[in-house]
């Protein structure tokens, strides 16, 4: 009998830790998966895929900012300046068509306040099923759907009472404040730019390969990633504004494709895009890789894709003025541009 006694007794101070714990982080909820920030404790804004979701949940805007890592030097601060807005920006390093649509989907399901939403369009996202999502076996997909009993993952996880708690009573105690849109995820002041930093790591072809073109999958795999994730979202919300732009690669990013024999599959994939977002009338499509002077300008990167945030500014600029707007009358003109321009261009000059 003691012994009976003494395992209900165990099992029952093992409950009540676990409570405890589970407690305390549902309480302070680092993650914002229950709740928006408690007013009294400074809360750190650094892991995108684990926060974004709480974010879009429980706080209050009414535009996002959303895309890859090109989104991330974004200021909301300076969309709201332009735009009238109280916006948050919830970008996702490596995030594909899918990812962002999930994000961009739940923040209108649940906050009908939105007007606006700007999202970026990456090249090299295109071309991908349209449920890819970046590296699935790290996605915190317990935090992303309704079922309230795999929370467990989250109210029982060490690592979270440990390092993500930790890190807003720590923020909170040493009188921190809690990080800002304009902060979260920000990079660019600490990259390095220029012609070395582009071509680091990169590996001189000596010719280009053979041309490739879009074949039948690849294009069929295209549409099924831009009418799921991009189209279908605009038209179940009508009132909501949606800006997205194609991403200023670098020449860098050009020479590649280039020499691959992929730069003109990727110009044909870019003109399919365009001529069905451009039949959406609330999306506002821009494309800067027109844009020769910046992104032929190796200072504005710090690798063949990636731009400073001074080229941030210069977008909100530019979408905010209606520059470099996509329409029926002007976009084959664009996309004859932008492929006489890339597949003439004197890569050797590179090499220098």
């Amino acid at each position: 009998m003691k012994g009976k006694n003494w395992s209900l007794l165990v099992i029952a101070g093992t409950l009540v830790i676990l409570g405890l714990f589970a407690g305390i982080t549902a309480y302070i909820d680092p993650l914002f998966h229950y709740h928006a920030p408690l007013k009294q404790y400074s809360y750190p804004l650094n892991d995108e895929r684990y926060q974004n979701d709480g974010i879009v949940k429980h706080f209050e805007y009414d535009a996002l900012i959303t895309g890859s890592s090109m989104c991330e030097n974004f200021l909301p601060s300076e969309f709201d300046t332009y735009w009238g807005t109280k916006s948050i920006k919830v970008a996702l390093a490596g995030g594909s068509f899918c990812e962002e649509s999930r994000l961009v989907r739940l923040a209108l399901e649940r906050n009908p306040q939105v007007r606006y939403v700007l999202c970026s369009l990456d090249y090299s996202a295109m071309i991908l099923d349209k449920d890819n999502v970046f590296e699935p076996e790290l996605q915190p997909f317990y935090l992303y759907d309704n079922n309230p009993f795999n929370d467990v993952q989250y109210l029982l996880n060490k690592e979270m009472l440990v390092t993500k708690v930790y890190d807003v009573l720590h923020l909170t105690n040493i009188h921190g404040d809690t990080t800002t849109f304009d902060e979260y995820a920000y990079w660019s002041r600490d990259a390095v730019y220029g012609a070395e930093a582009v071509f680091n790591e990169y590996e001189w072809e000596n010719a280009p390969c053979t041309e490739q073109t879009l074949t039948d999958e690849e294009h069929r795999m295209l549409m099924e990633n831009i009418k799921q994730n991009i189209i279908e979202t605009a038209d179940a919300y009508p009132n909501v504004t949606f800006y997205y732009f194609f991403t200023p690669y670098s020449i860098g990013y050009w020479n590649m494709l280039f020499y691959r024999g992929e730069l003109n599959k990727y110009f044909a994939a870019e003109k399919c895009v365009i001529e069905e977002l451009l039949k959406c009338p609330n999306i506002k499509l821009y494309s800067f890789t027109n844009n020769f002077e910046l992104t032929c300008d190796l200072d504005n990167y710090m690798d063949l894709a990636h731009f400073g945030s001074w080229v941030n500014r210069g977008i909100l600029y530019w979408m905010y003025h209606d520059e470099y707007l996509l329409t029926m009358d002007n976009y084959e003109q664009y996309c004859t541009q932008v492929k006489e321009f890339y597949n003439n261009y004197d890569y050797e000059t590179l090499r220098n």
